[in-house]
């Protein structure tokens, strides 16, 4: 494509931003709409909020994330490997640094930016603990939930893996939760 490989993959996993120019040099060389892009969206995102490479679309009846990002499991090994039920499963790429502590990034269970995880959608009980894609009130995020023992409503711990952050606790019934982190997929 004629660009340097190093900028691509910058552009690639999201740790660059891409500019008019280079937008329309890819768009050329993939056919399709530079607008996709730099906005990486297409015309049916009314009613969507932003977060990265992830869109949330709320609607009256359910949560639901666009399939921006399509990658190809069978569903015979979503189902028998992650025990995903078909059509409830969602790959989510992780932008930020909330998800990984910066002193021990290959800490097990650690979420990289540009890593990709397998969200079960069935799965929104907390219990067991554990990493859940969230809405956030601004758009789906990555979060640590657990649920404090014996509270009163029912309350949850959120954290993340980065020290820098802050927990918090919120009551249960105000968290949106969209589904577990049950896989993740990893550059080498």
């Amino acid at each position: 494509m004629g660009v340097n490989p190093i900028t691509y993959t910058a552009h690639e996993n999201g740790g660059r931003g891409i500019n008019a120019e280079a937008a329309k040099h890819y768009a050329k060389h993939l056919g399709i709409d530079p607008v996709v892009l730099i906005f990486n969206s297409t015309d049916d995102t009314e009613g969507s909020e932003e977060q990265g490479l992830v869109q949330y679309k709320k609607t009256k009846e359910q949560n639901d994330l666009a399939t921006d990002l399509q990658l190809d499991m069978p569903n015979e090994f979503l189902s028998q490997r992650f025990r995903i039920p078909e059509d409830s499963s969602r790959i989510i790429e992780v932008v930020g640094d909330y998800m990984y502590d910066p002193t021990d990034p290959s800490a097990v269970g650690s979420l990289l930016p540009g890593d990709c995880v397998v969200v079960d959608t069935s799965d929104t009980r907390p219990s067991p603990p554990g990493a859940f894609a969230v809405f956030d009130g601004a758009g789906v995020s990555l979060k640590m939930l657990e649920v404090i023992p014996n509270s009163e409503p029912k309350t949850l711990r959120i954290t993340g893996r980065n020290p820098r952050y802050d927990c918090f606790e919120r009551a249960m019934e105000a968290v949106e939760i969209i589904g577990r982190v049950k896989a993740k997929v990893s550059m080498l």
